[in-house]
């Protein structure tokens, strides 16, 4: 979630005028052993899952909330992550002391990809309304949130949607991502700690794909391992999330597969839709700049991947020449950025089982849940409420703004907000 220090009223305007569990299960899967990502024992990431006594299995996480050990490359300089934090854009040091586990976020899930529980096609979405969307491997959290247009500048203490507009910036797409400080290569940035002061230390989030991450997971995989499709992080609502591409020894056709989202941009100037309000549009095209920008399409969405191969030989690391030959191939995932397991494989999930997969396309990290996020990731996070009034803003606030008419912005489809 992005708790960015933006400018004057006026500045942040010029700106943006510029950016215009079955019994069974048991029997097929065994107890989950920890998976540890990170050189540092005390720190490293850890997981395992267990099945519990009515027959689900449980997702705990623990370790340090921030990432281990990763290296970026920024003005030709390979450095610590940690040393591009705090800087001018985004003026907050990455806290290395809260943990996943108990006695920090403590962090757990029903794991809903191992106890092979489908969401159901006509299942409206459970949207993100800046809930975590899980945990990177790395121990990160996915959070691909921005702050939300009112017709002015975000409030660095109070990003929510306080004119119920609907409209959602998009912290990846590039004049946003240099005004809130999120580096190309890393895809994440801090938000303000408790105060927000300048140098405080915050949560350390990916917006987008993880790249320099994503780099170093492969080059340190097992080569036995090279084969296999890539866990790379679990969702808030217990599904595995996969890397961008699965490999050819993975896949039941032989082929390597690519994954890719289903929306599209939306053109022309904008106007009101769904689950926004017609008195509040920013002005401008649809450019990408907001999430609304986007509309999930995937017939259309197939055919600009497969223009774009004609065209240019290449689309978003597929080439023209792989597809021709049969090396690859384009599998496009639902609305929810996900897909079933039935064209690959995936060591210790059982067949036909529900997964995420990140894509190097919008939105890189999905942004809606299959089924409804844990109550975890719901309250020790981001809570609904702030304790007591203090600390940052709780999620209710997101809501406040929203009259009985304009319930539908945030799409609740008749649930009770969570």
């Amino acid at each position: 979630m992005t708790r960015p220090p933006f400018p004057s009223r006026r500045e942040f305007l010029s700106r943006a005028s510029l950016l215009a569990v079955s019994p069974w299960l048991s029997r097929c899967v065994p107890p989950e052993p920890p998976r540890r990502f990170g050189a540092e024992p005390s720190h490293g990431f850890l997981t395992s899952a267990s099945r519990q006594a009515d027959g689900t299995w449980l997702r705990t996480f623990s370790g340090r909330a921030a990432p281990d050990n990763l290296e970026v490359v920024e003005a030709g300089a390979r450095q610590p992550l940690y040393q591009l934090f705090p800087r001018s854009s985004c003026p907050f040091a990455i806290d290395t002391h809260t943990d996943l586990g108990v006695g920090g976020y403590a962090l757990v899930t029903v794991d809903r990809t191992l106890s092979k529980i489908l969401p159901a096609t006509a299942e409206p979405l459970w949207p993100l309304n800046m809930i975590p969307f899980g945990v990177a491997v790395d121990g990160a959290l996915f959070d691909p949130s921005g702050p939300w247009y009112d017709g002015g500048p975000a409030d660095p203490q109070n990003p929510f949607d306080r004119a119920c507009s609907g409209w959602e910036y998009d912290p990846i797409f590039p004049t946003v991502a240099a005004l809130v400080g999120v580096p190309s290569e890393v895809r994440g940035h801090v938000q303000p700690g408790p105060g927000g002061r300048r140098g405080s230390a915050g949560q350390f989030h990916y917006h987008g794909v993880p790249r320099r991450m994503l780099e170093q997971l492969r080059a340190t995989r097992d080569p036995a391992a090279q084969g296999q499709a890539l866990v790379v992080g679990y969702s808030a609502d217990g599904f595995w999330i996969l890397d961008t591409v699965i490999p050819a020894g993975a896949s039941r056709t032989g082929r390597r597969l690519h994954l890719f989202s289903g929306y599209v941009l939306r053109s022309g100037p904008r106007t009101a839709v769904p689950h926004t309000n017609p008195a509040l549009v920013p002005p401008g095209d649809h450019d990408g700049t907001f999430v609304q920008d986007f509309r999930f399409d995937p017939e259309q969405k197939r055919a600009q991947i497969e223009a774009t191969l004609r065209e240019h030989g290449s689309y978003q690391g597929l080439l023209a020449q792989d597809v021709r030959a049969g090396a690859a191939e384009v599998v496009l995932l639902d609305e929810r950025g996900g897909l079933v397991l039935e064209s690959c494989s995936l060591p210790g999930a059982p067949d036909g089982a529900y997964v995420y997969a990140l894509t190097p396309d919008w939105p890189e990290v999905p942004r809606a849940f299959a089924l409804e996020p844990a109550e975890a990731f719901r309250s020790n996070v981001i809570p609904f409420e702030s304790p007591g009034g203090q600390g940052p803003p709780g999620r209710q606030q997101l809501y406040a703004a929203c009259s009985a008419e304009l319930a539908e912005v945030h799409q609740w489809h008749g649930r009770d907000p969570y």
